[in-house]
């Protein structure tokens, strides 16, 4: 979390449920970093046209994809245009999507959609995500199609809240995890304030829990010999457990 700087500073148990509840709804409970229906990959699975922006706009992304873009490495000769239209070059797609599967890689851009991603690639009207997290749940007015707190971020990530059919299950997601952080304490609505000891405390438990489950999924992720093939029955997705 604090490499994608999904909380920007403030504390509290608010944007921790919300950035946790939303990466186990997208991963599926971190056992997969690729969405097969639309090719999207990541924490906060983003589809194939909105890659070239957040590797442009994330600096340990374009530090990485210019590494990887070097003379002898996978992504040497990719000109920009070519990431432009990425989803006409199926090949091209599959490769990068693996390459964005990297949990080291993952995470980062999908904390950079909070504050910045979504209202770059979704609308403006997205704003900094993260104000919305200190809403807490919030509601969603149907009828109106007007949403705050989760509802609206939820709104964000996926485009559009009456075609998600997995937007209850990303409330579930939510509820069962802020019962979780609720009692982690800290600092809501105020940026750079020390924290307190029951914040420290509690964020230095999560964070363990948190590098276990992602140390165990990585170890399965990379465990498969052909992760990096592409099979037609697997739509080049690693193994999941």
């Amino acid at each position: 979390m604090a490499a994608a700087d999904c909380t920007g500073g403030r504390t509290g148990p608010l944007r921790y449920a919300q950035y946790l509840a939303q990466v186990r709804h997208e991963t599926d409970s971190l056992t997969t970093l690729h969405q097969p229906l639309d090719n999207g990959a990541g924490s906060l699975h983003m589809i194939p046209r909105q890659w070239v922006t957040a590797i442009d706009s994330v600096p340990r992304l374009k530090e990485a994809w210019a590494k990887e873009s070097e003379p002898g490495r996978r992504f040497h000769g990719i000109s920009r245009q070519m990431m432009v239209d990425i989803e006409t070059n199926k090949t091209l797609e599959r490769y990068v999507g693996l390459w964005l599967q990297n949990p080291e890689l993952a995470f980062v851009y999908g904390g950079w959609w909070y504050p910045y991603g979504a209202a770059i690639l979704e609308e403006p009207q997205c704003g900094d995500l993260r104000k919305q997290a200190d809403v807490g749940q919030g509601a969603w007015d149907k009828k109106h199609n007007v949403s705050t707190g989760f509802w609206e971020v939820s709104r964000c990530i996926f485009g559009d809240l009456y075609d998600d059919w997995g937007l209850q299950d990303r409330i579930k997601a939510w509820d069962a995890t802020y019962a979780v952080v609720k009692g982690w304490g800290g600092v809501q609505g105020v940026d750079g304030v020390g924290l307190g000891a029951g914040a420290v405390a509690g964020i230095v438990v999560g964070g363990l829990v948190f590098v276990c489950v992602v140390v165990v999924f990585v170890s399965r992720l990379f465990s498969s010999p052909d992760w990096t093939t592409s099979k037609e029955d697997k739509r080049s997705r690693p193994d999941e457990p």
